[in-house]
């Protein structure tokens, strides 16, 4: 039987692992921080919020071409603060984050950078990347 759940199901772990793992972090500093990977919701957004984006592409196939082997698993992490918390805060929380994308062994392609600030946000992106077999651990 073909079960191909596991590579759809990615994207959900990377995201609980790396919110359960930062936020502890964080909570001292940062008790309300957001963390989504679905964009800001309906309600009022809270700051700071980190934003998790995802695609995936299929990596290694078998002959038949039925089972996922592997997916090449791209992230972009947004980070934004508000202009009072101050650009430290931003930073701060980038280099968590990003520490806890490196313990799950992704490969950071593009370091934080200060990206669509504005007079009363200032926002940072990430984007990291891992193969991950379906056999593989995380």
């Amino acid at each position: 039987m073909i079960d191909n759940t596991w590579a759809f199901d990615l994207p959900d772990k990377v995201f609980t692992i790396a919110q359960t793992r930062g936020q502890a972090i964080l909570e001292d500093y940062y008790p309300n921080t957001t963390w989504t990977k679905d964009g800001f919701r309906n309600e009022k957004p809270t700051f700071p919020n980190i934003m998790f984006t995802f695609t995936m592409s299929e990596r290694g196939s078998d002959l038949l071409g039925e089972d996922i082997n592997g997916v090449m698993l791209n992230v972009q992490v947004d980070i934004t603060v508000l202009k009072e918390q101050t650009a430290n805060a931003v930073t701060y929380i980038s280099g968590v984050v990003v520490t806890e994308m490196k313990r799950l062994h992704f490969y950071i392609e593009e370091l934080p950078f200060e990206n669509e600030s504005t007079d009363d946000l200032i926002r940072y992106t990430f984007r990291c990347q891992r193969m991950i077999g379906q056999a593989d651990t995380l």
